[in-house]
């Protein structure tokens, strides 16, 4: 008797457009219960316009509830790693372990000179800093080579880069790529090489980065 009762209490909550959940925890019930008891019963048109709010809303929620997860998330990251947290702290020499690790991966080991290339500007950026900071540089020595496509236009990439890499204009040279018919890459801006003729500052980076090397020794 108490089943039967049940039942007709949940048919008229699936008619209304309640959930399958909203509906077990209203009666009491496991969620797979009303499921199986009420899988077929149709929802009113009202109960239809319910049901869809109520999995619009729950859909919201579900990704708010998710985003504040990811916030908590980062905030205890943030806080939890002291590691790059206070640039003013860090010496010469570090940015200078700083610089030789970066260019470990992207530099160039031969010519005995500095040649970084690479297409983000943001990387570019971080490596020229670290170049200036780390060691005194005569600006008029840094020159650059702008890889770029015919789909370029071609002054607004040396506008661009020359705001990136604080280089005069008249100092980044421009290199033609030739035609692969591949597709434009949307806000893909070329590649650029710096490049700095220096032989102590490489001697010493490669240095650096033969020392770092045996770490893994």
């Amino acid at each position: 008797m108490k089943k039967t009762k049940l039942i007709i209490q949940g048919k008229k909550l699936r008619q209304d457009g309640f959930s399958f959940r909203e509906i077990g925890e209203i009666l009491h019930i496991f969620k797979s219960t009303a499921s199986l008891w009420l899988r077929g019963e149709k929802m009113t048109k009202l109960g239809q316009k319910r049901f869809n709010n109520f999995i619009l809303d729950s859909s919201t929620r579900g990704i708010k509830i998710l985003a504040d997860k990811k916030q908590k998330y980062l905030r205890g990251l943030e806080t939890g790693c002291s590691v790059l947290r206070d640039s003013k702290k860090y010496s010469r020499n570090d940015l200078k372990i700083f610089l030789a690790l970066l260019y470990w991966g992207e530099g160039a080991k031969t010519d005995k000179r500095m040649a970084f290339i690479n297409s983000d500007p943001k990387l570019i950026k971080t490596y020229l800093s670290l170049l200036r900071s780390a060691f005194d540089i005569k600006e008029e020595k840094l020159i650059a080579w702008l890889h770029l496509h015919s789909y370029h236009d071609r002054p607004e990439m040396l506008t661009f880069w020359s705001k990136v890499t604080g280089i005069d204009k008249n100092r980044i040279n421009i290199y033609n790529k030739k035609n692969t018919a591949i597709r434009k890459k949307d806000g893909y801006k070329g590649c650029i090489s710096i490049r700095y003729g220096n032989y102590m500052i490489f001697d010493e980076i490669m240095l650096i980065i033969k020392r770092f090397s045996k770490f893994v020794e």
